[in-house]
């Protein structure tokens, strides 16, 4: 893992792993905190942004749902925020009710698992307003953060895939202050496009 810390990244400690699967091992080992995950590139690995997990929208790895409900075992409090809308794409549960299939999708099968509570995501704007750069994402992580931090030992954590995510984190642990203590945020290896579609990357979400 490579270090990526900066000093002017405030009791931030940024680490590079190769995927979610790594950091859900790291995270089993270690004393139950407060983790808070993106979706896209990182729930949603990769693979199946790609389509080389299935063709179905919103469609969600079953290893990244076991991962929940491991770390959820474990004792681990978790928060997931994306730019995604909050109530997801009509699209993705009319598909899967018609294929009469049971894979999981976003939003429903992560708020079965883990409750309305505990998923932030943006609202009808999503296209043009990226939720993580908003005051109310931040508030609320902040929030959160706040009523679940006396019931768990372990420190914060965040994992996403973009500068953006680490950004979003750093405003988190700024509006917290003093009360964030060290954090860790571990960087999987998202979706890198070539030399000519680099630009196109600011469009991921």
């Amino acid at each position: 893992m490579e270090s990526l810390a900066s000093p002017d990244q405030n009791n931030l400690k940024v680490e590079e792993v190769e995927s979610i699967k790594e950091v859900g091992d790291l995270l089993l080992k270690s004393v139950p905190g407060m983790v808070v995950l993106d979706l896209d590139l990182t729930l949603k690995t990769k693979e199946y942004e790609l389509g080389m997990g299935g063709m179905e929208p919103g469609r969600l790895p079953e290893e990244s749902m076991e991962l929940l409900r491991q770390l959820k075992a474990k004792g681990w409090k978790i928060l997931i925020v994306t730019n995604q809308p909050k109530e997801g794409h009509q699209v993705a549960r009319t598909i899967r009710k018609i294929k009469g299939a049971k894979y999981p999708i976003f939003p429903t099968s992560v708020v079965e698992e883990l409750g309305d509570e505990n998923v932030l995501g943006a609202g009808a704007d999503f296209l043009t307003n990226k939720f993580k750069k908003s005051a109310k994402a931040t508030e609320k992580t902040r929030d959160w953060v706040k009523r679940n931090r006396d019931e768990v030992q372990g420190q914060l954590v965040f994992v996403g895939d973009r500068v953006g995510d680490i950004e979003f984190s750093q405003k988190v642990i700024d509006r917290l202050g003093t009360d964030s203590g060290k954090v860790i945020f571990y960087k999987v290896q998202g979706l890198n496009l070539p030399g000519p579609f680099k630009k196109l990357e600011r469009f991921i979400p």
